[in-house]
């Protein structure tokens, strides 16, 4: 039983509580396991996209800044 849910939590992370019976077993192509691993793909994919944003806004005022000072 304790594999089973190192399992689980490996595949949808202790913080999703799963709402199943303890004496089911699951397969990994279960629905509900299915909805949250599309919902932790799109968080995920939201904080990557922020972070690339970021990313090229600082590289773009670093831009700016060396050409401003280059050619005042």
């Amino acid at each position: 039983m304790n594999y089973l849910l190192s399992v689980v939590f490996y595949i949808i992370g202790p913080q999703t509580p799963l709402k199943a019976n303890p004496e089911e077993i699951i397969s990994s192509g279960d629905v509900r396991l299915i909805a949250i691993k599309v919902e932790n793909w799109t968080r995920k994919a939201a904080a990557g996209l922020a972070r690339m944003k970021a990313k090229r806004e600082v590289a773009r005022q670093r831009k700016q800044e060396y050409y401003s000072l280059t050619f005042a």
